[in-house]
C-alpha cells in the first residue's frame, strides 16, 4: 500500500495489533474474543494449543492497541451526568495511601478516565484536565469539597484552570 501523503509504501497491518504478529489474525482474534468472554489465559492456551506466554503476549498487545485507540477516538459531546470519584486503595496500616481517580458518564456507564496516584492538588488537576480533553462541550464543572482540592478551588470548569 502507498501512503496518500508521502507516497511511501507500508504494510496494511502497520500500526495495528497485527503488525509483526507471529501467528494468524484469526487465531489472535479468537484469543482476544475468548478473553473478553471471561475465559482464563490458561484455559485459552490449553484449548487453542498455544503457549501461555504467547497468550499473555497477545493479550498485552491487544490491550496496548485498545488503549491507543481509546486515547485517539473517545470523546463525549455533552455528558448528561458526569461522576468523579476518588477511591483510597492499598494495604491497611500503610502510611502512604494510593488513590484511584475515576470519571464516569453515568447514563451509558462510560469510563472516561482513570488515574492512580497520591491525593494531591496537582494529581487532581491533571486528572480533571484529562477528563476535560475527552469532553467537547461542558459547562463549569463543580467538584465535591472532599475531592482532594483546597476549600477555595472547587470550580474546575473555567478554561484557564483546565488548559
Amino acid at each position: 500500500m502507498l501512503c496518500k501523503h508521502c507516497q511511501r509504501s507500508f504494510g496494511a497491518p502497520h500500526s495495528t495489533a497485527y503488525n509483526r504478529l507471529h501467528g494468524g489474525r484469526t487465531e489472535f482474534d479468537a484469543v482476544v474474543a475468548l478473553l473478553a468472554e471471561g475465559v482464563s489465559q490458561a484455559v485459552i492456551a490449553r484449548a487453542r494449543g498455544l503457549s501461555p506466554s504467547t497468550v499473555s503476549h497477545w493479550i498485552g498487545r491487544a490491550a496496548k492497541h485498545s488503549r491507543a485507540f481509546e486515547e485517539m477516538r473517545l470523546v463525549v459531546d455533552e455528558p448528561t451526568e458526569l461522576q468523579l470519584d476518588d477511591l483510597r486503595s492499598g494495604e491497611a496500616g500503610r502510611e502512604q495511601r494510593t488513590w484511584v481517580f475515576n470519571a464516569l458518564e453515568v447514563g451509558p456507564r462510560l469510563w472516561l478516565r482513570s488515574r492512580v496516584g497520591a491525593r494531591t492538588f496537582r494529581n487532581t488537576l491533571v486528572f480533571a484536565r484529562a477528563v476535560r480533553q475527552r469532553i467537547r462541550r461542558l459547562p463549569a464543572l463543580r467538584v465535591p469539597p472532599r475531592f482532594g482540592l483546597p476549600a477555595g478551588a472547587r470550580r474546575l470548569g473555567s478554561r484557564s484552570t483546565l488548559r
